[in-house]
């Protein structure tokens, strides 16, 4: 283990937002496009 780990300070920055929900596919036939989630969405298979 990392013998400075104990010393390691974490801080929270509330001011930032949680995260992002990002979807992508790749395959043999290609890439899909990038697809933003927003937030509380929820995702089913009609999406």
């Amino acid at each position: 283990t990392d013998p400075d780990y104990e010393r390691t300070i974490i801080q929270q920055d509330s001011s930032r937002p949680e995260g992002s929900m990002v979807w992508a596919g790749i395959s043999a036939h290609g890439q899909t496009s990038l697809r933003f989630v927003k937030h509380g969405a929820k995702i089913n298979s009609d999406y």
